[in-house]
């Protein structure tokens, strides 16, 4: 089960707190509906999304600017996750500032956590 909350970016009405209490609600009910089924194996991927327009670059950030939006991201939704990933990066550098905000995430709970990996770009 993977909330997504595609698009979230600086210009979100709520702003930061606001981002921080949709993404921490879409984990919470990713987890309420896991939790629901115990009988089955069932794992919440919690998600980075692209901060603006899919396959747009000319429309991304500074890593500076896209890493503090996807650690504001990462450490909402991982206390509700058993894997943070990153999806839709329209460049290596976003893809980067995802990959650093999701090594830098508390754990998520539980036996089923792993090591983060960073990959170099």
């Amino acid at each position: 089960m993977v909330p997504s909350c595609l698009q979230l970016c600086e210009d979100f009405e709520g702003g930061e707190e606001g981002v921080r209490k949709l993404v921490a609600a879409a984990g919470e009910a990713a987890r309420a509906a896991c939790d629901a089924r115990p009988g089955r194996s069932v794992r919440v991927a919690g998600c980075l999304p692209p901060l603006h327009e899919s396959y747009r670059p000319d429309r991304v950030g500074s890593f500076e600017d896209n890493l503090a939006h996807y650690r504001l991201i990462a450490a909402a939704i991982a206390p509700f996750a058993d894997l943070l990933l990153c999806e839709t990066m329209s460049t290596a550098l976003e893809a980067k500032a995802a990959l650093t905000a999701a090594s830098c995430a508390p754990p998520p709970p539980g036996p089923a956590c792993a090591s983060p990996c960073l990959y170099r770009i």
